[in-house]
């Protein structure tokens, strides 16, 4: 996902921190097409998204306007670690835009199902973000509890 759709270098190297390539003397890349939200998807159910694009956050935005404004966007995950300054952009400047389409920083334990609102964004880590309130602690008060596996669960 970008601001326009085009072709984008991706690095090859760096495992589950590959990015959008901006060393021209990197070779070892793929080229990948890259589309807009706007462009085709319009959430027509309550939709939650993770953004996790190494730095690439604010293109996925810009190119998500109408699709972050809408509605049944209620939620969103993402990665705020200062990764967006090998584009020169700064994670306030990422905070911003995604306040301008409605969205409040919270907290969340899923022990207590406890939602908070936050002054801002978590630095260096992953924030969650709704648009209402409200309706996400009702959500996950009357949502039904589920134990979610990790590789921490497993027994040898």
């Amino acid at each position: 996902m970008g601001d326009k759709s085009v072709k984008l270098e991706f690095t090859n190297s760096l495992n589950c921190t590959n990015k959008v390539n901006t060393d021209p003397s990197n070779k070892d890349t793929t080229k990948v097409d890259v589309i807009t939200l706007d462009s085709n998807f319009e959430p027509k159910n309550p939709t939650i998204v993770k953004i996790d694009v190494e730095g690439y956050e604010k293109f996925v935005l810009d190119g998500g306007s109408n699709f972050f404004s809408n509605p049944n966007v209620i939620a969103l995950i993402v990665e705020l670690n200062g990764s967006g300054n090998l584009f020169g952009i700064k994670d306030s400047d990422i905070d911003e835009k995604i306040s301008s389409f409605g969205f409040l920083p919270i907290s969340y334990d899923p022990f207590t199902r406890k939602v908070n609102t936050l002054d801002t964004y978590n630095v260096g880590g992953n924030t969650i973000y709704v648009k209402n309130i409200d309706d996400a602690v009702k959500r996950c008060l009357e949502s039904e509890s589920f134990c979610v596996h990790t590789a921490n669960d497993l027994i040898i």
